[in-house]
C-alpha cells in the first residue's frame, strides 16, 4: 500500500512516498516506518512521462540518505519515461519505477511493451 499515513490501518504493510518538498522531519518518519524501501516522488506537481528528469531528485535523494535508517533502498518514480530518465536516476536511486510510460507503451501491446522495459533494463545494467 503506498504512502497510506502511518497512523492509518497500522496493521497494513505500507511503502512511503517522500517529495522534494517534503520536510526532513517527514523524510525521517517515512524512512523509519516504511515497509522495505522508500519512494522518492522526484518532481513537484502530477505524475506522467516527462521529457527530463527533474533536477530535484538529486537533492531529494541526498536528504533521504542521510535522514534514513542505513541500507534503506531508496526507489524514484514519477517521471521517469526514458531509458536515460532510468540510468540518470539509478545513479542516485537503488532503483527506479516507471509507470504512466509502461501504461502507454503497453497500449501499443505485449511486445512493444517488453521492447521498452528491455531498454529500461539495459540502461540500468549500463548504470
Amino acid at each position: 500500500m503506498p504512502d497510506l499515513p502511518v497512523d492509518v490501518h497500522p496493521e497494513l504493510e505500507r511503502i512511503q512516498l517522500v517529495a522534494p518538498t517534503s520536510t526532513d522531519e517527514r523524510i525521517k518518519l517515512a524512512a523509519e516506518t516504511t515497509d522495505g524501501w522508500l519512494y522518492l516522488v522526484t518532481l513537484t506537481g502530477t505524475t506522467g512521462a516527462r521529457t527530463e528528469l527533474s533536477a530535484a531528485l538529486g537533492g531529494l535523494a541526498l536528504r533521504a540518505r542521510r535522514l534514513a535508517p542505513p541500507g534503506l533502498p531508496l526507489y524514484a518514480g514519477f517521471g521517469i519515461s526514458t531509458p536515460e530518465h532510468a540510468r540518470a536516476a539509478a545513479e542516485l536511486a537503488d532503483g527506479v519505477i516507471v509507470g504512466s510510460r509502461a501504461i502507454e507503451v503497453a497500449e501499443g501491446g505485449a511486445e512493444e511493451l517488453r521492447r521498452y522495459v528491455a531498454s529500461l533494463r539495459a540502461a540500468l545494467n549500463s548504470a
